[in-house]
Formats: structure tokens, C-alpha cells, sequence
């Protein structure tokens, strides 16, 4: 694959539309339908604030259920960054349909969730310079087992 990326890297941020009752399911009894999509709403727009405004590279909102939710198409304007849809399959098929399609197109990928707060800047900026340096991959995991971010420079199914 001689063809040349159109962008250096791309940051995907995987984010569910915030449905009531479809959304932070597990905190509904805490908060309510309408107080976890609430959450939801805040979650998704702190994180495209640290992606967008790091400047690492071009960001991307990779929507389910689809890309055609208000909240999604309001964040799309606001933060200047084109909707993606998710595939359909669990969380591994749409995380590697993902990563294939955005490395044919750019040389790193920065994958996002939008459960983790506390992502920086820093965060962000460590994982390129990772994948501009000797690495192939990086993660960033979280205490209860998961990761917050994961970048790419090739895509393996394994």
C-alpha cells in the first residue's frame, strides 16, 4: 500500500447518541432516563473539547446508532468535525471497521471513548508521539480493566 494517507492521524471518538433510557443504562436508576443522557450529552462534548482543541489531528464523531440524532448533528457544527456511523456488531467488529477504514486514510488513529473525564491533552499527545517514534500501538487503561484510548498505526484483527 504505496498510496499516501490524507491526514497524519485521526482521533475517532466512539460515541452513543444520548437516547433517554437507551444511554448510561446503568446509572439510570441514579440519575433517571433523562439525567444519564444528560450525562451522555457532557461526556461526549468534554471529550471532543480535549480532542479538537489538542490539534494532534483530525477528529472524527463515530455515532450509534446513527449519525442523524439532534444532540450528534448540533456536536458536528459546533466542534467543526465530520459524523461517522458506527457499524453494527458489538464493540470489537465496530472498533476494527473503524480503524480500517480510518487507516486508509491517515497514517495513526487515537480511538476514544467518552467515559473517561479525566483524558488530557497530554494523554492524546503522548499516544501520537508513541506512534511517530518505535510503536505500533498504545493504550491508555483505565482501573476497571478497559482502556480510554487506543492508538494505531496498522490494523491487525488479532
Amino acid at each position: 500500500m504505496a498510496a499516501a494517507p490524507e491526514d497524519r492521524t485521526v482521533v475517532a471518538v466512539f460515541a452513543k447518541a444520548p437516547i433517554p433510557g437507551h444511554t448510561k443504562t446503568r446509572l439510570i436508576a441514579l440519575l433517571g432516563a433523562e439525567g444519564a443522557a444528560d450525562l451522555q450529552r457532557a461526556l461526549i462534548q468534554r471529550t471532543l473539547l480535549t480532542a479538537t482543541s489538542t490539534g494532534v489531528g483530525r477528529v472524527e464523531l463515530w455515532c450509534a446508532p446513527g449519525t442523524d440524532h439532534p444532540f450528534l448533528l448540533e456536536c458536528a457544527q459546533r466542534f467543526g468535525i465530520p459524523l461517522r456511523a458506527q457499524c453494527e456488531g458489538d464493540i470489537g467488529q465496530r472498533m476494527l471497521a473503524a480503524a480500517t477504514d480510518v487507516l486508509h486514510r491517515a497514517r495513526n488513529l487515537i480511538l476514544l471513548g467518552t467515559d473517561c473525564p479525566a483524558l488530557t491533552q497530554t494523554d492524546l499527545e503522548q499516544s501520537v508521539a508513541a506512534l511517530d517514534g518505535e510503536h505500533q500501538a498504545a493504550f491508555l487503561p483505565v482501573e476497571d480493566g478497559g482502556y480510554t484510548l487506543i492508538a494505531l498505526s496498522r490494523v491487525d484483527p488479532t
